[in-house]
């Protein structure tokens, strides 16, 4: 076998061990592997949720397999026990019965990923503690869901802050460090909306392992970060002045 022969089949292998793992590691099969729901019971790895004892079951879904998770969540629980709202970057070919659909902006944030934030604080504040809400979240969404803490932050204003943190080339943690604390919605600030519904966060993660409260920027997770983290890491990748004066 001369070296030509031998790269190419060297090249094959790696392609079908590469698509062996992608579709193992689909969502739809992940879903599968550890949700099941029967007799109105959802279970969640070793968790259970008498789905009986609620008077209301809500799905937020956010991130760019936004309606992928959603579609795999009705396969195991039957769409018509579903509502929500689903907000994403990719326009699905069909959307699920039950859900309101925003197209929020990525890599940048655009009136859509305001809109979908304003809807999804809206649902939650009507939810009670017989309420349980299941959030699903996928990369991407700290730009496809975004209300700023401020109201005197512009679109516009966001929107260059998101391209001066992207091209910053620091590291995603450091990027959603910021982004939690400039953000309604970020930084845990979804799951304080929802208490004191009963609350189950399911993540499609991009992030470093370990690092949960970056993927998204952690809407649902406690925030690790403080305002002088925010500080120091602007000033390390000099950002200080191309950041807009109201952020």
């Amino acid at each position: 076998m001369n070296d030509v022969e031998r790269f190419r089949r060297m090249r094959e292998a790696a392609r079908e061990i590469f698509l062996h793992a992608l579709a193992k590691a689909s969502i739809a099969k992940g879903f599968g592997r550890h949700v099941h729901c029967e007799r109105g019971v959802l279970r969640v790895c070793e968790d259970l949720y008498d789905l009986h004892v609620y008077s209301r079951v809500l799905v937020i879904s956010i991130g760019k397999a936004g309606h992928t998770m959603v579609e795999a969540l009705a396969q195991q629980m039957g769409a018509a026990a579903l509502e929500g709202i689903v907000a994403s970057s990719v326009e699905p070919s069909a959307q699920v019965r039950g859900f309101r659909y925003f197209h929020g902006g990525h890599p940048t944030p655009n009136a859509e990923s305001i809109h979908a934030a304003k809807a999804i604080l809206k649902a939650l504040e009507g939810q009670t503690a017989a309420s349980l809400v299941i959030f699903l979240l996928s990369g991407g969404g700290s730009s496809i869901v975004e209300k700023p803490i401020d109201d005197e932050i512009s679109l516009d204003d966001l929107m260059a802050t998101y391209r001066a943190l992207v091209h910053s080339g620091a590291p995603i943690t450091e990027i959603n460090a910021i982004r939690k604390h400039l953000s309604a919605v970020k930084g845990g600030r979804l799951a304080q909306a929802a208490f004191p519904a009963q609350q189950v966060s399911w993540l499609v993660s991009d992030v470093p392992e370990g690092m949960a409260d970056a993927l998204a920027s952690g809407p649902t997770m406690p925030d690790s970060t403080s305002v002088e983290d925010c500080y120091r890491i602007a000033e390390k990748h000099e950002l200080v002045a191309q950041l807009p004066h109201s952020t």
